[in-house]
């Protein structure tokens, strides 16, 4: 038996009982690209989260992750906040939405906007990512993305391939990309940085050419302190050269 089924029109839940986990970072309004809204009765956010499956008497089956990456609205019935331990393996506090068998969970069709994917761009390139998607499924996700919402950058796969690989860092070496160390670590255990977090952990150079001066000084005396190897880009070399 499925979890979910659809009549073509509304999801609804085929389960005895699931839970929808949302982290409460999600609703963080002061962020210029929040990924969740809640409306009260609905609440409308980025379709990546866990979801916990429960058989009848109330017992966890499954722990699952809801694999839209794009925005949708979910219908609330009963929620209430409070710690849970996702499956990246931390514990946060989340919005925790409540569902029984046969209730209407979200509408069945998700609309195309031009909008959610380079919201999702602005995810990626701000570190922002919902840490609950295995690294191996970053470059599926933005290509569901883009599917979802009728976009195409124009780019080689590969340069998307780029991107992510140097977004996401060693969690124990900010200036190291994860890929060095992938095969080492497990699925969740990357870390994400912000386009001005990758100018500021890879060279002196780099850090000096960006915004935010003070902390980029800071920066980049704590790595010559420290005698920390600088990773050289072939346009600083042209531009030294």
């Amino acid at each position: 038996m499925g979890v979910f089924r659809s009549d073509g029109t509304n999801i609804y839940l085929d389960a005895p009982y699931c839970e929808f986990y949302i982290p409460m970072y999600f609703f963080d309004a002061s962020k210029v690209n929040s990924f969740a809204e809640d409306n009260n009765e609905t609440i409308k956010t980025l379709g990546i989260f866990n979801v916990g499956v429960f058989d009848g008497n109330g017992k966890m089956t499954a722990m699952r992750t809801m694999n839209l990456p794009t925005m949708i609205t979910i219908n609330v019935y009963d929620s209430e906040t409070r710690d849970v331990t996702l499956s990246d393996g931390k514990t946060q506090p989340c919005k925790v939405i409540k569902y029984l068998k046969g209730a209407k969970v979200m509408p069945s069709a998700i609309f195309q906007e031009e909008e959610y994917a380079k919201a999702y761009l602005k995810y990626i390139t701000g570190g922002n990512l919902p840490s609950v998607i295995p690294y191996s499924q970053l470059l599926l996700m933005w290509r569901k993305n883009m599917a979802l919402n009728g976009v195409y950058f124009g780019v080689p796969s590969c340069y998307l391939e780029l991107v992510l690989a140097t977004m996401n860092r060693n969690p124990n070496d900010l200036s190291q990309k994860f890929s060095m160390v992938a095969d080492k670590a497990g699925e969740y255990d990357y870390a994400t940085a912000s386009i001005r977090q990758i100018c500021q952990y890879n060279s002196t150079f780099t850090a000096l050419t960006y915004e935010d001066m003070d902390s980029m000084i800071t920066a980049s005396l704590n790595r010559s302190r420290n005698h920390t190897q600088e990773t050289i880009s072939p346009v600083e070399q042209i531009i030294k050269f």
